[in-house]
């Protein structure tokens, strides 16, 4: 009786582990997704930039659709976090020492400076 329960109960144990894998992949698809539809917000960001006399970098004189669509709060905040966000990645790739990564430090002991191995 006990052995069945925990049966069960290590069943039930992989099956929600199985779901919290399958639905944790979604997310990071989903984040993934959004991040690149707001590169692409930015990139028409940057072709459409409203002058102070109200034309549009795109030649419209006035009533530039795609620019009322891009000006609005929401798309310049996603934009703003996603220029932050990769201010950050930059900032910790640049701070990053890589001349410290072990493989590196492996090859240059085991290789010769022409890429043949060394001889003991």
């Amino acid at each position: 009786m006990l052995r069945e329960r925990l049966a069960a109960a290590r069943e039930a144990a992989d099956e929600a582990y199985k779901e919290r894998t399958v639905y944790k992949e979604k997310m990071h698809a989903a984040y993934g997704s959004r991040e690149n539809g707001v590169r692409y917000l930015r990139k028409v960001n940057n072709l459409h930039i409203l002058k102070p006399d109200g034309r549009c970098s795109c030649g419209m004189r006035r009533g530039c659709r795609t620019a009322e669509v891009i000006y609005t709060h929401w798309v310049q905040s996603m934009i703003q976090k996603l220029d932050e966000i990769d201010k950050q990645r930059e900032a910790e790739l640049t701070a990053a020492d890589f001349e410290e990564d072990w493989t590196l430090t492996l090859w240059d002991r085991y290789m010769n400076d022409d890429g043949t191995a060394r001889t003991a």
